[in-house]
């Protein structure tokens, strides 16, 4: 059984067709796989699976398996996923597992650490766990999943962050601790790459599909939540902050073309190429879904924008990788999984129904 659409999971298998055979008869280690991305990679890895026979095995962490399973029973009935109970800061080495021969680490604890210190120490020690743990078992191949959060402020409206963007967290701002947590991620996973692991880094951005929470500081899930709701969309800031957005199959692509690359690059921007400001967004979620919907913004506007770009142009020329899925096809198909899956009352739909 699978909850991401079957039209997203033969998207993903028909973009990886060229790459099937890296896959077939690999161990994959992936730590973040109860997350938002960890279980989209996990449905599509079983898909791949399931539909081409390569024997592929994917093991994963979790600190809460029972709770997992009770959430989500239907990943408990592939038994090429198996997982097990435990943590990044933890002894991997107790774990049941002779062979790794690839390795995603997505592990990010941004949801539920607020702590800086606390963000901090599990971006060092679980890095550091991780990749002492793929070495130790054979590893081939490591992908880090680290986040545009690296590059720091953009100094204007019209900067996309290339992958030689050179900028910084700010050192100071207590806020600064995921993005400097992430650049530590980095720092230890280049240190490996001169020994027989093939490293890579996927910079991630902004991302919406299946699993996303709708209830956590994601605007484009707030807005779509609200949307099917009836609620006002509520902009808490003043609306102009620029961002992209990818689907989660278009991701997933992206993802595992990195990890199975043979390209020189080992860091590759990952996001969509659809510039938008978040008032516009909210616009966009509105007429898509609901158009009896207000939007209210909380801030008159700021002299600067802050914006949050990526240039995309690396993974496009030397993976031949461009999104898919538009925006506006995103956000219907979102509402659509939330719908069917997570029992979110639609109370307004005149304009989505039509």
């Amino acid at each position: 059984m699978y909850l991401c659409p079957e039209e997203d999971l033969e998207a993903i298998s028909d973009g990886m067709k060229l790459d099937l055979e890296k896959l077939r008869n690999k161990k994959i280690f992936l730590t973040g796989a109860t997350g938002f991305i960890g279980k989209n990679l996990v449905e599509c890895l079983l898909w791949i699976n399931e539909k081409n026979s390569l024997n592929i095995e994917i093991l994963a962490i979790s600190r809460d398996c029972e709770k997992f399973y009770r959430n989500y029973p239907h990943f408990k009935k592939h038994t090429q996923f198996k997982l097990y109970q435990s943590d990044v800061c933890d002894n991997l080495c107790n774990l049941p597992i002779k062979r790794i021969d690839f390795v995603i680490h997505a592990a990010t604890d941004v949801l539920q650490q607020f702590d800086p210190m606390q963000i901090l120490r599990t971006s060092l020690d679980g890095t550091s766990n991780v990749l002492s743990y793929s070495i130790e078992l054979g590893c081939e191949r490591f992908l880090l999943l680290s986040s545009g959060a690296v590059y720091g402020k953009s100094p204007n409206a019209n900067v996309k962050f290339s992958e030689s963007y050179i900028g910084g967290a700010d050192l100071v701002s207590p806020k600064s601790a995921y993005a400097l947590g992430k650049q530590l991620s980095e720092w230890l996973t280049q240190q490996v790459s001169s020994l027989s692991i093939k490293v890579k880094i996927a910079r991630c951005f902004a991302f919406v599909g299946p699993y996303l929470p709708l209830n956590q500081h994601f605007a484009i899930g707030n807005f779509i939540e609200a949307s099917l709701q009836g609620h006002t969309i509520e902009i808490r800031g003043d609306g102009t902050p620029l961002r992209t957005y990818m689907y989660t199959s278009d991701l997933c692509i992206c993802l595992l073309k990195i990890l199975l690359s043979d390209n020189s690059n080992n860091v590759f921007n990952v996001g969509g190429d659809e510039v938008v400001s978040i008032r516009k967004l909210a616009n966009i979620v509105k007429d898509t879904l609901n158009s009896d919907v207000c939007i209210n913004i909380h801030q008159v506007n700021n002299k600067t924008i802050d914006s949050y770009i990526p240039d995309i142009n690396r993974i496009k020329q030397a993976l031949h990788v461009i999104p898919k899925i538009n925006l506006r096809d995103a956000i219907r198909k979102t509402a659509d999984w939330n719908l069917r899956y997570e029992n979110i009352k639609q109370r307004a739909v005149k304009k989505y129904s039509n």
